[in-house]
Order: C-alpha cells, then sequence, then structure tokens
C-alpha cells in the first residue's frame, strides 16, 4: 500500500533523506513541472513516497554517471563538493551583497582555515590570532571568512571595484549607519522623481496586462513551444500563418496603448538605449544618473561606498535583459518569455522597486554579519597589482594597524584563487559600476583576462605573472607557510608556474563543483594545490 505525503511533509522528508534543505517551493516545482505525479487525498495534494525516493535515487545515479565520463588523474574529493548546503548557505550573510562571478564558496575558506582535520585535511593550518593574505582577493570571500574564525586577513586587488565591494563588506558599520542622511535623501530623492511619479501608473498597468496573458497556461505553452525566438520579437508569432494567440493579441493592443500613452512612437521603438554603463531604458538610466550624482556629491567614507555598493545592484539588475542572461545581457525592449520564470517577462522602467529591495536586503546582511564576526580581528583591503614587489607598501606606513604585524610576526600563510586563464574579463563584468561612478579601471594589468586570448603567448605572460606575484609574497610570508591556491588547471600551466615561484607542491584536492550560478552545468572541477616553499 502507498504512503502518501503532503508537500510539508515530503520536503521534510527529502531534507533528511538527501542531507540539505528542500522548501515547499522545491517539491512544488517538482509538481508543477512533471517531475513527480500529483495526488488528490481529501481534497489535498499528495506524494507518492515511494515515487518521490525513487526520483532523488534516479537523479542522484544521473549525476554520478554525468560525472563518471568527467574523471580525470585524481580522484575527485566528494566531500568538498559542500553539496549539503544550499544556496542560501553558500550566498550567507555578505557574500552575496553583490554578484560577482567565478568566486568560490565561504565553505571551501572555512574548511582550510579552520582547526578542525579529517581524513584529507591532517593539519591545522590556520589559528585564530594569524594572519592570511589574498593577493587575488576579488570579492573578498576569503577575508570575510577569516573574519568569523578570528583570523587577521589582507586582501589585494588590481580592481578599485572589487576593493570597494571588500570595504563595504568588512567596514563594522554602527547601528544607525542605514538612517544616515545620504541613504535616507536618496530614497527620498528617489520615490519624489518625476520619473517614478510618472511611471508608478504605468508599471501597475504594465504589470495587470502582464499578469493576464500569465494567467492563460494554454498561450504560454503555445508560446514555449515556438522557442527559441528572438527576445525582442515575441509578437512576431502573431504574423506566422495558423498561429492564435488572443492573449497575445490582447496584451499587443495594451502595450500599444500604454507605450502611446508614455510617448513612445510604437511598441516596437520605446525609449531604450545602449549606453557606456549597458543598455537601459532612458528613464531608468536617468533615474541611476540622479542618484549617482548626488552619491558622489558627498564626501568619500564608509557609508558613500555602501551607497554606491547598493546601486550598483539596482544599475546591474534594471539592465533591459533577460531575467536569465544577466551575465551576457542580450538586449531586450518588451515582452519576452522568461525561461526562468517561465512566463512573460518585461526589461523594467524604473529603479524603485529594486533600490528598495536591495537596501532592504542589504541592511539585513550587513546586520547578520556583524554577529557572526569575532571582535578585535582586523583586515586590510589594498588596491595593488601583486605582482608589484611592493605591493603592501601601503601597509608598512604608521597609521597600518598590521605594520608592526607584518615585522614580527609576519604572515602566517596564503588562501587565494588567481584568475582563471583565459575565462573571464573582471573589469567588463561589473562596467556599469565602473562607468555609472567613473571608477579607474586598469584592464590592462588584469591577469589571464579573456581579452588576451588562449594562445601561446597568453599562456607564458599568465605563467610568469603568477609566479611573481607568488614570488612578491614570500618576504612577508612566515618560514614554510602553507599557501593554498584555488584553480582551474585545464591547461596544465600550475607545475611551471610553481617551479619558477621555487614552491612545491606538498598536496592536491580535487573537488567537484556541483553548484554553480551560470546556466551552464556541465560537470566542472577545480584543484585545491597546497605548495610550500622549497
Amino acid at each position: 500500500m502507498s504512503t502518501f505525503l503532503t508537500i510539508s511533509e515530503a520536503a521534510n522528508w527529502a531534507t533528511l533523506h538527501i542531507g540539505r534543505k528542500v522548501s515547499t517551493s522545491n517539491i512544488s516545482y517538482l509538481l508543477q513541472y512533471g517531475k513527480i505525479t500529483k495526488h488528490k487525498q481529501n481534497a489535498r495534494t499528495v506524494i507518492d513516497l515511494e515515487e518521490l525516493e525513487h526520483y532523488y535515487a534516479q537523479k542522484e545515479q544521473d549525476r554520478k554517471q554525468e560525472w563518471a565520463e568527467n574523471e580525470s588523474e585524481h580522484k575527485l574529493n566528494w566531500a568538498l563538493s559542500f553539496d549539503q548546503y544550499t544556496e542560501a548557505e553558500t550566498t550567507k550573510h555578505v557574500h552575496k551583497l553583490h554578484p560577482y562571478k567565478g568566486k568560490f564558496i565561504p565553505q571551501l575558506v572555512e574548511y582550510f582555515l579552520d582547526a578542525h582535520t579529517d581524513e584529507f585535511k591532517t593539519s591545522q593550518y590556520f589559528s585564530a590570532g594569524d594572519t592570511v593574505l589574498d593577493p587575488f582577493a576579488g570579492s573578498g570571500t576569503t577575508l570575510v571568512a577569516a573574519s568569523e574564525l578570528g583570523i587577521h586577513s589582507i586582501g589585494v586587488d588590481i580592481s578599485k571595484f572589487n576593493c570597494l565591494l571588500m570595504r563595504t563588506k568588512l567596514h563594522q558599520y554602527h547601528v544607525f549607519s542605514f538612517n544616515s542622511a545620504i541613504i535616507a535623501n536618496l530614497t527620498e530623492i528617489l520615490h519624489n522623481s518625476k520619473y517614478v511619479q510618472a511611471l508608478n501608473d504605468f508599471e501597475k498597468k504594465l504589470d495587470s496586462a502582464l499578469s493576464a496573458i500569465n494567467a492563460d497556461k494554454e498561450c504560454l505553452k503555445k508560446i514555449k513551444q515556438f522557442m527559441p525566438i528572438k527576445h525582442n520579437q515575441l509578437f512576431s508569432l502573431l504574423s506566422q500563418p495558423g498561429v492564435s494567440l488572443p492573449s497575445l493579441e490582447r496584451l499587443q493592443e495594451e502595450m500599444r496603448r500604454l507605450y502611446s500613452s508614455y510617448g513612445c512612437a510604437s511598441v516596437e521603438s520605446p525609449p531604450f538605449h545602449s549606453y557606456q554603463m549597458g543598455f537601459y531604458s532612458e528613464s531608468v538610466f536617468e533615474m541611476l544618473q540622479l542618484l549617482s550624482v548626488y552619491i558622489d556629491s558627498y564626501p568619500a567614507g564608509p557609508t558613500t561606498d555602501l551607497a554606491k555598493i547598493i546601486l550598483s545592484r539596482v544599475a546591474r539588475s534594471s539592465r533591459a535583459t533577460t531575467h536569465s542572461d544577466l551575465v551576457s545581457a542580450n538586449n531586450v525592449t518588451g515582452p519576452y518569455y522568461c525561461v526562468k520564470h517561465h512566463k512573460i517577462c518585461c526589461p523594467p522602467f524604473s529603479i524603485e522597486n529594486y533600490w528598495t529591495f536591495y537596501l532592504r536586503d542589504t541592511m539585513h546582511r550587513i546586520d547578520k554579519f556583524a554577529y557572526k564576526r569575532i571582535p578585535n580581528t582586523i583586515s586590510a583591503v589594498v588596491h595593488a597589482d601583486a605582482s608589484d614587489p611592493d605591493f603592501l607598501s601601503s601597509l608598512l606606513v604608521d597609521e597600518s594597524p598590521f605594520r608592526e604585524r607584518l615585522a614580527a610576526q609576519k604572515i602566517k600563510g596564503i588562501f587565494t584563487s588567481p584568475p582563471y586563464f583565459g575565462q573571464l574579463n573582471y573589469h567588463e563584468q561589473h562596467q556599469y559600476a565602473y562607468s555609472l561612478f567613473n571608477i579607474e579601471r586598469r584592464d590592462q594589468d588584469e591577469i589571464g583576462s579573456s581579452a588576451e586570448g588562449r594562445g601561446k603567448a597568453a599562456k607564458l605572460k599568465y605563467i610568469q605573472k603568477i609566479a611573481d606575484v607568488f614570488k612578491n609574497c614570500e618576504q612577508y610570508l612566515q618560514p614554510n607557510a602553507p599557501i593554498f591556491v584555488v584553480a582551474n588547471d585545464t591547461y596544465k600551466l600550475y607545475p611551471e608556474i610553481f617551479k619558477r615561484a621555487n614552491l612545491t607542491i606538498v598536496q592536491q584536492f580535487e573537488r567537484p563543483v556541483l553548484r554553480r550560478t551560470s546556466r551552464d552545468r556541465a560537470p566542472y572541477s577545480e584543484i585545491i594545490f597546497h605548495v610550500t616553499k622549497i
């Protein structure tokens, strides 16, 4: 006889069964998309336990089969996959203060910095009161994780925006920082701007029109059948022979009327433009400019940095692109079928909702981190090129809290992840922030940028630059300092890098990367090298 569970009971069972949090929304998703069968019992939706168990067993089998084809000569360390953690846990508190492509999860840093040992990690490398260095600090994951363990930290990065982000994460804000004049005034200026006042009614009616077509499941099903279609040509479906979509026709007529009242010539040519900072509607662009000018009128300081990070998040989310493609930002000017939300969505015309949401989210995350960090743990963010020999010279001045520490005790070790060769342009991924706040860019100093290609010359340059960084770090490190390097060594460059830097590999761990933010879900692993001075 079958055992049936409610959605809530199924979520609890699955959480215990697979060892990580499964929400009722996760179970509802499985029902909605036919992954498991929906049953009715006493007018309630229930799930067959045997079918649910089979679903998770098959999913695990498929995953292992997929990874079996990707096993390298090194045995994958599944304990370091951290698959038991939910996305909320791997992006906890300030780790998700701003989107950043290419960062590692905090649990990986905590594993090697924390004092515990297991069959893979048999030594304790860091203790409270030590100092850890990250010469490629990125978004500051190492520094934030160290602060929770009572370990002092130094982060170095060539990107001025990355340093801004790190300072914002690590600053110890006063209780009432968020009630400061700058934050309150920005909110008031935005709320009272002519754009917000004019767009409130427009967006309300637009949302109503979108809700109407999204309620027509048959229409959505037919639209999805015609995918892929160009994002800006959803209404072109109406001209195809034999296609009857009355709900889409009504949406087109309503949007023509709304766009006309908004001042557009037609639904096919709304006021969207490509700016140096991205592709935006005119109203969104004007609101972003309005707030950025106001922020720049204030003196530099922690609250000003905080306001910039919030507005940068807003600028990223309010670009005229699809919700599933914020990384490459394909431009859209009208309604489109959203593969992320499985409905018709539209690019934004106002930033007010984004500002309100991200302000609240930022307050919440910083408050959470304040209770997690260990008091009296210090951090330093250095805007410099770590391939320069004197890259930490700014920490040797009298007012630096690290001056005496570097002279007497030196740095215990390194935990870092150098830029993955030929995969990203780290400045370009935040180009909207650089343009919005006129931040100095140093693209030419990026190591391993995708803009330089993946040829022989680029590989040799990458090898030498990374080796130079590790050689430069030596003067600041304690003898036999542990150095952990997280790398995607597809091109087998790191043995030569370590050779040139006079480092030897003590141990290496290869971990499967199971939780990825991009839509590319192909099997992928990375190596954590433990190296030390020869």
